[in-house]
């Protein structure tokens, strides 16, 4: 199993916060959210890195998650942000 923080870190350049870490065992979990409501600058965008994180350690441990990730926003600059994540 990836060891979170440590993926987490490789993935975005930065520690996670404790709300990104306690979504992480969410996930994991198998407790999925319709939707994260934060406030900006608060590191929305690491959702992505968090579930793809989850999806491959839920594999190792039978956790079941959603292939797909539906991210919606409203700002342009946001789309761009969440692009350079992904690639």
């Amino acid at each position: 199993m990836v060891q979170f923080e440590r993926a987490f870190r490789a993935l975005t350049g930065f520690e996670p916060f404790r709300w990104q870490q306690r979504l992480y065992e969410r996930f994991l979990a198998g407790d999925i959210p319709d939707a994260c409501n934060l406030p900006t600058g608060s590191g929305k965008t690491a959702v992505i890195p968090i579930w793809l994180i989850a999806l491959v350690n839920g594999v190792e441990n039978g956790v079941r998650l959603p292939r797909r990730l539906v991210y919606v926003v409203h700002r342009r600059t946001v789309v761009d942000q969440a692009t350079d994540v992904v690639l």
